[in-house]
């Protein structure tokens, strides 16, 4: 997720069009709710989405830290 959307990498995100995605479809992907609406002008929605983590990365990563610490998984790093 980039945090501008005239960011070159932008051009990539949209899959069949050659354009970044709308507020919603930045929202989509980062897994907010689509109800509710982000403060400010489009740009500082688009920076607010970019800089989020997705909470189903955000879960992944605190269940494997927990198993880790309570020693029910291998270190593979």
């Amino acid at each position: 997720m980039v945090t501008h959307p005239a960011m070159p990498a932008t051009d990539l995100a949209h899959p069949s069009e050659n354009r970044p995605l709308s507020v919603a479809g930045y929202k989509r992907i980062q897994e907010f709710l689509l109800i509710g609406k982000l403060e400010g002008v489009f740009w500082t929605s688009t920076k607010q989405i970019g800089n989020a983590v997705p909470v189903g990365l955000g879960y992944a990563i605190g269940k494997h830290l927990l198993k880790l610490m309570n020693g029910e998984e291998n270190q593979r790093f």
